[in-house]
Parts: structure tokens; sequence; C-alpha cells
């Protein structure tokens, strides 16, 4: 009777250390976003743009096409919450470069929602953009990236 009592204590115990605290975590979501890609206030005919996750956040890259200036990402293919690297790379015939700016070549800079900070383009001006943008975890982000060449 004893040792019964005692058997069945241990068990209640073990079933509790199963149940509590060794559930994994719910993996985290990916994020429906969208928004439009302008260069000089006009929208880019194509592209395509990355969200690659910075040291630290979860998740994969999330790539998806820049169609007439809109992009579209839903929760099956959106990008995850938190800090993210964006890539935009633009269709080079979908840039109307006046002959002039063409011939010099332009610096470029990207404007992403108001914020200037840390956005720069690569080498290939108005060719392939970099900003930094942290994706929020409401589900429902639409954010606008404002590209601007500047003459020089």
């Amino acid at each position: 009777m004893f040792l019964s009592k005692w058997m069945i204590r241990i068990g209640l115990l073990g079933m509790a250390f199963a149940t509590c605290g060794c559930r994994p975590s719910s993996p985290p979501l990916r994020q429906a976003m969208s928004g439009k890609v302008e260069v000089d206030g006009h929208p880019i005919r194509s592209g395509s743009i990355s969200f690659l996750p910075n040291r630290g956040t979860s998740g994969p890259a999330a790539t998806t096409v820049i169609v007439d200036g809109q992009y579209v990402f839903s929760a099956l293919n959106g990008p995850y919450q938190g800090p993210h690297q964006i890539m935009i790379g633009i269709d080079p015939v979908a840039i109307d470069l006046s002959a002039d700016q063409a011939k010099r070549g332009v610096a470029a800079k990207v404007t992403s929602g108001g914020d200037h900070s840390g956005n720069r383009p690569s080498d290939e001006a108005k060719r392939n953009w970099v900003a930094e943008y942290v994706v929020p975890g409401d589900g429902k982000a639409k954010r606008d990236f404002l590209l601007q060449t500047i003459d020089d």
C-alpha cells in the first residue's frame, strides 16, 4: 500500500514535468506585407524585392516580384517579424534615364517612408538598392520604398 502511493505520486510528478514547459514554442509566423516601389516619384515597371533577416532574426529570406510599382507578400511567403536588410532589384529597362543621366551615370539614394538613415544604393546606381526595415508582427504591414536618384 505504502509503495503504491509513492508510485502514484512519482507518476503524477513525472506527468507534470512532461506537460509543463517541455512543449516547443510556436514557430514564428510569416507576415503579409504590401507596398509600392518608386524611383523619382514614378512606379517601376518590374523588379524584385527581398527581405533578408538580420543576424539574430529567425526565418528564411522572402522574395517577391515588383509589378507596376507594387509588391505583395502573403502570410504564406512573407518575411518573418524583426529587422531585415531589404534588397530591391530593378529591371534596367524598367527605369527611364534621361540621355544626360545615362551618359554620366547617376548617384542614388533610398528613402523609405521618410526614414533616410542607413539607406544606400549598391554600386550599380538605380538598379540595386539596399535599405533596412523592421517587419512588424501584426500581419498587415504596408511599406512603401521611395527611391531617389541624385544628380551630381
